[in-house]
């Protein structure tokens, strides 16, 4: 396969033959233009090509080898991939991870509990039990030695594993199973229990489950090392219980999700709408947990060209359909909240308050439930993108559509059987 398509390899080879004439022997000029001519290979590429790195490896080897084509690119650009994968394979190594959270699960839970996602086993245990596979003393002596004072030990801790050169490209590979993790966890327990957020301020916790400062991460060597997320905020918090009938929720909701989703799915769509739940939950003001709740929205309305009239009407319409009484106003509420948007990403203006974010945050909840309903009728994303669409339509409209549809049916069935008859 080529990595450039016709319409864009001649400019490709324009810009490697300089980048071939501009390099010396301690390399290339720092400048802008090297820089957007080897960001234009990637995107002509559709970003084939992975990053700066790779193009300057390749272009080093072509001039040491006195190479100059685009085919030479790719020929040597394969070598140096295969080679990088041939060392990766013999450095990667098993990691499991061990994340405390903020909560405790009933005595009515049996453990150890697990869901499993994307092909990742997630296992709910006690801390007690982590601190017995590892041993207390070695805990102790990795957060000391990661200047980290532990006065409270967490009740309750998540264990995963996966495979990496080190524990953050292992844990890096785990990132994004991991927030849908959560997102199903904020939603399976919050949804239709803490759906209202009273009087959080600008810079309030607005998960349930917050992330912890830190977590272990222990290779099979039994190396213990200590990782710390990226939190905003303080992370501490009630404790959640989490009953049997909780848990179970969950356990439904992740069941989906056990295998990879298909990406044309409904289920991938539902999957990335998690993943967007959690952060923006995570994000430590108003205006950029509304904004990270804006995008939920985009992906749950298949309207993520940025249309904010299309995010409230479809919004407005999966919605009203679903709660009763239909909530008053809101057509207009959701403009105005659209209108907040647009003000902060246009000309940064940030007037959010935690109305916004309350009213937003439930309608992209129910929104969330509405399409998990319905992927049994609509499997796609272009089977939800229709019924989208036919749902911002009147009544009258629709039956005149359905009579219209009707008759396109008859009228290719009478075509058909004409054909057929021809044939005969």
């Amino acid at each position: 396969m080529s990595l450039w398509e016709s319409e864009s390899s001649q400019q490709a080879q324009e810009v490697i033959t300089v980048l071939l004439a501009a390099r010396t022997e301690t390399g290339w000029v720092s400048c802008y233009e090297n820089t957007f001519r080897m960001r234009a290979l990637q995107v002509w590429s559709g970003n084939k090509i992975e990053d700066d790195n790779v193009i300057m490896k390749v272009l080093t080897r072509m001039k040491d080898r006195g190479l100059s084509t685009i085919q030479d690119f790719k020929t040597v650009r394969s070598e140096i991939l295969a080679e990088w994968a041939r060392e990766s394979n013999t450095q990667r190594t098993q990691w499991e991870f061990f994340i405390p959270l903020i909560a405790k699960l009933a005595d009515d839970v049996s453990r150890p509990a697990g869901v499993l996602l994307l092909d990742t086993p997630f296992v709910w245990d006690k801390w007690q039990a982590v601190e017995g596979k590892i041993g207390t003393e070695n805990i102790d002596r990795a957060l000391t030695d990661a200047f980290l004072n532990i006065k409270q030990r967490p009740e309750i801790c998540i264990s995963l594993q996966s495979e990496g050169i080190d524990p953050i490209d292992s844990w890096n590979s785990l990132i994004p199973t991991f927030d849908l993790f959560r997102g199903i966890l904020e939603y399976g327990y919050g949804f239709g229990r803490r759906s209202m957020i009273i009087g959080g301020g600008n810079e309030s916790r607005r998960t349930i489950f917050p992330v912890p400062e830190w977590f272990l991460a222990r290779d099979a060597k039994q190396s213990l090392k200590v990782l710390r997320f990226d939190i905003h905020r303080p992370a501490g918090g009630n404790v959640q219980e989490l009953s049997a009938q909780g848990f179970n929720q969950i356990v439904k909701v992740a069941k989906r999700f056990a295998s990879p989703p298909d990406k044309r799915s409904t289920n991938a769509l539902l999957a990335d709408a998690f993943r967007l739940y959690a952060q923006a939950l995570d994000e430590p003001f108003r205006h950029t947990c509304l904004l990270g709740l804006w995008q939920m929205a985009e992906a749950l309305t298949l309207s993520n060209r940025g249309d904010t009239k299309i995010v409230c009407a479809r919004l407005a319409a999966a919605v009203e359909k679903r709660m009763q009484p239909p909530p008053t106003g809101l057509s207009k509420i959701l403009e105005d909240i659209a209108n907040k948007r647009n003000r902060m990403v246009h000309c940064g203006i940030h007037d959010v308050d935690d109305d916004d974010i309350n009213i937003l945050k439930l309608i992209c909840e129910m929104a969330l439930w509405s399409v998990m309903q319905a992927t049994d009728k609509l499997p796609t994303k272009e089977h939800l993108s229709h019924f989208l669409t036919l749902s911002c339509r009147t009544t009258t409209d629709l039956r005149t559509m359905g009579e219209a549809l009707k008759w396109v049916f008859e009228l290719e069935e009478k075509l058909s059987s004409a054909n057929s008859s021809e044939s005969a």
